[in-house]
C-alpha cells in the first residue's frame, strides 16, 4: 500500500505500536496505566530525503520504512493518515533508537 503522506527533509512518518499489556489472568492494562513508560515505539512508514547540509548536498537519513523505532513520550506531531489511522510526524533526531531484532516492534500474543 502507497502511503498518502511523504515527509520532508530530515522528517520520519511513524505509525505507533499499541504498548497495552495483557496480564497472565488476561486482564488488559492501557499504555495510559504504564507511566513508567518514557519510550515508545513505532514502525517507520516513510522518511524524508535527509537533513540539507552546508555543502548543498544531503545527508542520508539513518532509517528507512518498515524499521521499527523507539522515540520519547512527547515526540512528534500526530495526525490521521487514510489507511493507516493515526501517526506521528518527527524529526529524525526524535528516534532514541532502531530495533535489530524485527520481533521487538510486535505486540505480545494475548492468546
Amino acid at each position: 500500500m502507497t502511503i498518502p503522506i511523504q515527509p520532508l527533509s530530515d522528517r520520519v512518518l511513524v505509525k505507533p505500536i499499541d504498548p497495552s499489556k495483557v496480564t497472565k489472568g488476561g486482564i488488559h492494562i492501557p499504555a495510559i496505566a504504564d507511566a513508567d513508560a518514557l519510550a515508545r515505539r513505532g514502525t517507520v512508514l516513510a522518511v524524508g530525503q535527509g537533513a540539507p547540509l552546508p555543502d548543498g548536498a544531503w545527508r542520508a537519513m539513518s532509517v528507512s520504512a518498515g524499521d521499527v523505532v523507539f522515540y520519547g513520550k512527547f515526540s512528534g506531531i500526530g495526525l490521521d493518515v487514510p489507511g493507516e489511522g493515526q501517526c506521528l510526524v518527527m524529526r529524525e533526531d526524535d528516534i532514541l533508537a532502531r530495533a535489530t531484532d524485527p520481533s521487538e516492534g510486535t505486540p505480545p500474543d494475548p492468546g
